[in-house]
């Protein structure tokens, strides 16, 4: 277990999803959109995941959305769309389900909880803090627990 504090995370983040070798699932409250100003930090999580899913890994995203529509609804959708132009799999939970939990799940190996968002603000001013675990029962349920959103998830707008 390892505490990521800050830009630790977005270090160890990236690290992994370039070593990844069949899946990353990630769920998360809000993603920053490109092409909008972003932290260099989080533009590198972007391109280790969309090259993940060029080396043919599957990569998935659960994102928050609500109806009707909100700020966070309007960056996520939007981001959504990049990501799916980038073969990316992104959908939200049903019934205005807030999603609020911010969770990396590569390879069924290693799992990062904590409070990182993929935005700037993240990125650059706030302080946050995420564990990485490789505890097996841990990673073995958080990967359950994601499937299972995905099979109740919506696809995102367009």
């Amino acid at each position: 277990m390892d505490l990521l504090l800050d830009e630790k995370y977005h270090k160890v983040v990236s690290a992994l999803m370039e070593n990844a070798q069949s899946e990353i699932l990630i769920v998360s409250f809000l993603f920053g959109s490109p092409p909008k100003k972003l932290s260099d930090r989080v533009m590198k999580l972007y391109s280790k995941l969309i090259e993940a899913r060029h080396r043919g890994l599957v990569c998935r995203v659960i994102l928050n959305y609500t109806v009707p529509e909100n700020t966070v609804g309007a960056e996520n959708k939007t981001v959504s769309a990049w990501l799916a132009s980038n073969g990316i799999q992104c959908r939200y939970l049903p019934r205005n389900r807030v999603v609020h939990a911010k969770i990396v799940i590569i390879d069924g190996v290693s799992v990062i909880v904590g409070s990182h968002n993929w935005t700037r603000r993240a990125g650059e001013r706030n302080f946050e803090a995420s564990i990485l675990s490789d505890s097996k029962p841990v990673i073995e349920k958080a990967r359950e627990t994601f499937l299972n959103l995905w099979e109740d998830a919506c696809p995102m707008p367009n």
